[in-house]
């Protein structure tokens, strides 16, 4: 990770080729039958066409207690937060940003349905929230979406989710990440892992 970004900040045009170098490894797959989310294809070249910022911004989503950050630490190699430098600049209960180096941005949003449970905000603390949120999405280069594997998506979330995904139209740029995902499948056993998969995703595709 440490050297992706160091090649992110000095050869942002290289880190662009890499990107279409990916992109023409998946379709290569795809024609030659290996299964490839289309949507996959979609998402990387929208990485690579806002990578002429000087800092890559990743939004972290999701339901209260998912592991978000837990998840977007290990994925940057980073298990250890204190690690992670937090901006004096825009930090509160709301919203956290988290300054990795000059030239990385992590945006932990809090618990998404858990604000509401926590705080029981009335309709004005509620529309403070939406417009942080926003505001922070719309800048991100790439959106990961954390949800626990046990029950992805409540009945109760799917306002927000539609508030989310039609409205703000983050779809795009978004990874759905499962959580926990070895409490509803046994991780080692590939029938069970690809069964579980696919109702997982089958509820994801709810979404759209």
């Amino acid at each position: 990770m440490d050297l992706t970004l160091e090649q992110f900040q000095n050869q942002p045009a290289s880190a662009r080729t890499l990107l279409d170098k990916l992109q023409r490894f998946l379709e290569q797959g795809a024609k030659l039958g290996v299964p490839i989310d289309p949507s996959l294809v979609d998402k990387l070249k929208h990485v690579s066409e806002h990578l002429a910022t000087d800092k890559l911004k990743i939004a972290l989503i999701g339901g209260f207690s998912e592991g978000k950050t837990s998840i977007a630490a290990a994925w940057m190699e980073r298990l250890d937060k204190s690690s992670m430098r937090i901006s004096q600049q825009e930090s509160s209960n709301e919203v956290k940003v988290y300054e990795i180096g000059d030239e990385f941005v992590l945006i932990d949003t809090p618990g998404l349905f858990g604000f509401k449970e926590q705080y029981n905000a009335d309709s004005h603390a509620l529309e403070k929230y939406k417009d942080i949120t926003r505001k922070y999405v719309s800048e991100a280069h790439l959106v990961l979406y954390v949800m626990n594997s046990t029950n992805p998506i409540k009945e109760s979330h799917k306002a927000d989710l539609n508030w989310l995904f039609r409205t703000l139209n983050l779809l795009p740029r978004t990874v759905f990440v499962l959580s926990r995902f070895d409490e509803v499948a046994d991780v080692e056993d590939e029938n069970s892992y690809q069964e579980n998969l696919q109702i997982k995703r089958s509820n994801v595709c709810l979404l759209y």
